[in-house]
């Protein structure tokens, strides 16, 4: 799996915002999850346009879990030019699991 084009598929923002509820459905996966999971990305996201861009984030961000990838995409997530905040939080997540 190539976690760069993961991560840039999820959004590195998006995947430190929403890492538990991304790790959830990975843990736990079905349809209405996914569903649920994928509306309410769309509705916190006033860039997203379509419910479909949101299955594919959840597809990657599924993927680096299922690979068990998650601690290497929060130290890419540090060393690459994200806001002051998101890396914060990465910090915070890292220091969590």
């Amino acid at each position: 799996m190539d976690l760069k084009k993961a991560l840039n598929s999820v959004g590195k923002g998006s995947f430190i915002k929403f890492y538990y509820e991304y790790k959830a459905y990975s843990d736990a996966p079905s349809e209405t999850k996914k569903q649920d999971l994928g509306k309410k990305l769309l509705e916190k996201n006033p860039n997203a346009k379509a419910i479909e861009g949101q299955f594919i984030r959840i597809d990657h961000a599924t993927s680096i879990f299922n690979n068990k990838m998650e601690k290497e995409a929060l130290t890419q997530i540090l060393e690459s030019n994200v806001s002051d905040i998101i890396k914060e939080r990465t910090r915070e997540l890292r220091g969590r699991i």
